[in-house]
């Protein structure tokens, strides 16, 4: 592994900020820690980056241990770059020069030919004397990455890099970076508070709680697979619906029947995650819902249906069906993963 956490503690004063953290990243892979503010997972960040001490656990980078309770190992000494959430470039040196920066004490030979390969990889050799404040956003965000890459540190790390920018170029952005990352075969762990932003850029996810991570995995299990009412419920869009638990692991909800891959307990009662990809529109069926709310998205329509019993669903339909507040519409049931959680109730 290039990068191992295991079992972290931080603590500020006496109160507790992580508990019992840990991850690995292969190399080559790219991480991301996702939450809420105040979740934890910038103080992660710090932890790594030689910031903040441990109180428990141990950080491993490559085969060197570089933080346990007692002893963190210099910044300057860890070989993890850094790009923080504001970039940080210098405003009176050119793009060219700022990702020289981190080049000091390296022959002029080696630099110039350094700095010409990160320009390349970041698209910006066109602009390699142009100043900060003559970049756009996007570019000086990439300047920031090539200079973070420009030492070749064994693990990268990104604090909410995508924050400044407007909502239509973080994630053609986010694509973006992950690119050059992979291209360059660097390991990376990012920090932020956007799914959208993890999904397009992570190879594994690590959803924060409280200081804890509930489940470390890809964005397609966290979505499908989530470990915990919590990370289904911060994970995408859904609803929860009541259930009851029959033989054959076959569960009764409103809609019809489903079978849970997961054992549970026969006439229990539980709640079934359901997302708006698991109700379909179908004009034919004779299960009816009634349009309660919906939200344009261009090439579809999220309605919020109503059941007769009170029952509320999601349902993602494409825009040419366009139905009224009101109307009831035909729906059903396909829900492939089939995830329920004991009922709070």
């Amino acid at each position: 592994m290039q990068l191992e956490i295991l079992n972290i503690a931080v603590e500020f004063g006496n109160k507790p900020i992580l508990e019992n953290l840990s991850l690995a990243l292969a190399p080559g892979e790219i991480g991301c820690l996702l939450g809420a503010s105040g979740c934890g997972k910038t103080t992660a960040l710090r932890a790594i980056a030689g910031f903040e001490p441990l109180k428990q656990g141990q950080i491993v980078v490559g085969a060197e241990q570089i933080s346990r309770p007692g002893w963190t190992l210099a910044p300057q000494l860890r070989r993890v770059g850094m790009v923080f959430q504001d970039y940080a470039l210098f405003p009176h040196l050119s793009a060219a020069d700022n990702i020289g920066f981190g080049l000091r004490g390296a022959n002029r030979q080696h630099k110039r030919q350094r700095v010409a390969d990160m320009l390349d990889l970041v698209g910006l050799s066109a602009v390699a004397h142009h100043y900060p404040h003559q970049l756009s956003g996007g570019q000086q965000q990439r300047v920031a990455v090539a200079r973070a890459l420009a030492p070749d540190p064994a693990v990268l790390l990104m604090d909410e890099p995508f924050s400044n920018l407007d909502v239509a170029l973080r994630e053609r952005l986010s694509l973006e970076v992950r690119a050059i990352l992979k291209e360059a075969g660097t390991t990376a762990l990012i920090v932020t508070h956007d799914q959208n932003e993890a999904f397009a850029i992570a190879d594994r996810i690590g959803l924060m709680n409280r200081g804890k991570i509930e489940q470390w995995d890809s964005a397609y299990n966290l979505y499908h697979r989530p470990a915990s009412r919590m990370v289904a419920q911060f994970i995408g869009q859904s609803v929860l619906v009541p259930g009851e638990v029959q033989d054959n692991q076959q569960i009764r909800i409103a809609l019809g029947c489903l079978t849970s891959r997961t054992p549970l307990p026969a006439n229990s009662c539980v709640d079934v995650l359901l997302r708006p990809d698991d109700i379909i529109h179908d004009d034919n069926s004779p299960l009816l819902a009634t349009v309660l709310a919906k939200s344009f998205r261009g090439a579809s329509i999220l309605y919020t249906l109503g059941m007769p019993d009170g029952t509320r669903l999601l349902s993602l339909v494409p825009s040419h069906h366009n139905h009224a507040i009101g109307e009831a519409i035909g729906i059903r049931l396909d829900a492939e993963h089939v995830i329920a959680f004991p009922s709070d109730s």
